[in-house]
């Protein structure tokens, strides 16, 4: 327990009764598994420490920067928005989105990408948010002009806002006239802003009366303009700062965990075998997959999970008690911890744990098909009341374009460009290849891969 920047005292944890405790360098603390079941616990004494979190807010009151009244209050309001309704149109909207890519493609030839989260799943998760999350009509292509008013497609708009998320909350208003490329980055996220508010605007004026064509609609934007919990609403500040967090945690968390998916796949080709074998097996006779059938794709939502768990988007998780409280660390040893300490859940200390997996280093998706899998040792979505509320668009999103990208496409690393050293081991490899870097979330490096049409 150290102090040594802010002067708070901290731990960090990483087993699953406290959620294991060792010091880390800074004046905070980080927690192991068996901690994590009373971190995460309802009515903890542990909760989310504010200035982590204040970035955030530059965007609107949210649900990731909340806590207490205000975020059960917005956590009640914001739930019926992700809905099986919305999931099902994720896995319309995304099969038809990969159906486009595909088709660009074409059948005959290997198509190479220099980065597969640069060329595939990022433009592929953007596109995804912006239909079955904003509700816009959008294409693979997407060559419309912008409307009127506009100076930017609500697509192009999104695509700079989401590189340059943070720019417009650490520059002063004075400073971005001193870059052309900051001043394009300000026009793009205005002009966001603009479409955002017509879309507010739009269904407001409609009313309650003339809504039901409106309530048809179930992308996450729309059930939040008329999400309401007894007569209460979001405001409007409230209903663009969530938004703003959808769109950071969704389309990041989502496109560099399919990223690095696609990356294990080509680097284990035999675990490539079994999953499309197993969507082979699976598939329905006279139709496509639907969202419906997702039950049944277990080995695809394995392979996410395995994915997950050697590279969870988030890193570690802080929280800061908020009384003085009593951690177990496990073997009968018990400490306190006064209130306003720092502890850290160590999510990749939990999930490489060797008291919790057996060859935590190895990629075994079929560690995920064992009905007993160790939950507790899992919290890539966090835990608890405050879990990633759009886990299932996620995880819809992912299935749906591993099911229709493996159905025409076998992949595999493009050794042109990434060549193999003799004596490197399977492990040696992977890291070198996928080179996980944490910015503000986990990604890969460039990946390049060669997408090879099946017979």
């Amino acid at each position: 327990m150290v102090g040594i920047l802010s002067g708070t005292p901290g731990y960090v944890v990483s087993n699953i009764d406290t959620f294991k405790v060792s010091l880390i360098d800074y004046t905070n603390t980080a927690v192991l598994k068996k901690n994590q079941q009373q971190i995460f616990a309802p009515r903890s004494p542990f909760g989310k420490r504010a200035q982590d979190y204040a970035t955030l807010n530059a965007f609107g009151p949210n649900l990731v920067a909340t806590e207490g009244e205000q975020w059960k209050r917005m956590r009640r309001i914001c739930a019926p928005a992700f809905s099986d309704r919305n999931n099902n149109y994720v896995w319309s909207t995304t099969t038809n989105l990969v159906d486009e890519m595909m088709a660009a493609w074409g059948d005959n030839n290997p198509i190479r990408v220099n980065d597969v989260c640069e060329d595939v799943t990022v433009p592929l998760a953007l596109c995804v948010i912006a239909k079955a999350g904003f509700g816009q009509e959008i294409t693979w292509a997407d060559t419309a002009p912008p409307p009127k008013n506009h100076k930017l497609t609500f697509k192009r708009a999104l695509t700079v806002v989401t590189q340059n998320i943070f720019l417009p909350v650490v520059l002063p208003d004075w400073a971005w006239r001193f870059s052309k490329h900051w001043m394009f980055v300000k026009e793009a996220y205005n002009e966001l802003l603009g479409y955002l508010n017509e879309m507010i605007d739009a269904r407001r004026n409609i009313g309650e009366k003339c809504a039901p064509e409106v309530n048809e609609k179930h992308d996450i934007f729309s059930q939040l303009l008329g999400a309401h919990d007894e007569g209460d609403r979001l405001t409007t500040e409230e209903l663009i700062g969530n938004i703003f967090v959808f769109l950071i945690a969704g389309h990041e968390t989502t496109s560099h965990t399919l990223g690095f998916l696609l990356g294990l796949l080509a680097l284990y080709p035999e675990e490539q075998a079994n999953l499309y074998a197993h969507i082979e097996q699976n598939r329905p006779e006279s139709r496509d997959f639907r969202y419906e059938d997702i039950h049944k794709l277990n080995r695809v939502i394995a392979t996410l999970y395995e994915t997950l768990r050697l590279y969870p988007s988030v890193i570690s998780i802080s929280k800061i008690t908020v009384e003085d409280t009593q951690m177990n660390l496990g073997s009968g040893k018990v400490i306190s911890v006064p209130s306003d300490t720092r502890v850290g859940v160590n999510v990749v200390g939990i999930q490489y744990n060797p008291q919790y997996w057996e060859d935590p280093d190895e990629f075994l998706p079929s560690r995920f098909l064992d009905p007993n899998w160790n939950r507790d040792a899992f919290i890539p979505f966090s835990a608890g009341p405050r879990s990633c509320i759009g886990r299932r668009f996620a995880e819809t999103t992912i299935t749906a374009v591993l099911v229709r990208l493996l159905s025409r496409y076998q992949v595999s690393v493009d050794e042109e460009k990434f060549k193999p050293r003799p004596g490197e081991t399977m492990i040696e490899r992977r890291e070198r290849f996928l080179n996980a870097r944490s910015t503000m979330t986990l990604g890969p490096q460039k990946l390049p891969l060669v997408f090879n049409p099946r017979n």
